[in-house]
């Protein structure tokens, strides 16, 4: 919560100091929005790559050797598997996705130009 509220702080003065404030607020709005939709869905995808994973014989010889070698069961060694995937896979793709939301935005308000500037004819 308390980064949340950093983010948004480092946001404000960024808005507030910038010298176009529209396309500040529409680069940093769309790029936390896209780290929040990234991060739940990396979060999902990873969970379910994580059990697909889990779930095969490989996966479940992998699990039995780590759990005796550090001296767990089968079970939580599995389980921290499945969080450590959707956690790394939530944090990429939460990444992604609000580069590519800030990236896109850019380029959407680069492009409101007069049209004599891409246009010679208009």
């Amino acid at each position: 919560m308390s980064l949340l509220v950093l983010n948004v702080g480092v946001m404000a003065w960024e808005i507030y100091s910038s010298d176009h404030k529209i396309e500040t607020a529409s680069v940093d709005g769309a790029e936390l929005v896209g780290s929040m939709v990234g991060s739940f869905a990396g979060e999902f995808a990873g969970s379910a790559l994580g059990t697909a994973i889990a779930g095969t014989a490989v996966g479940a010889e992998t699990a039995a050797a780590v759990a005796s070698a550090v001296g767990l069961e089968v079970g939580a060694v599995t389980s921290g598997f499945i969080c450590l995937t959707a956690v790394v896979s939530g944090f990429g793709v939460a990444i992604a996705l609000g580069i590519a939301a800030a990236w896109l935005v850019t380029k959407i308000i680069e492009g409101g130009q007069h049209p004599s500037a891409c246009c010679p004819y208009a």
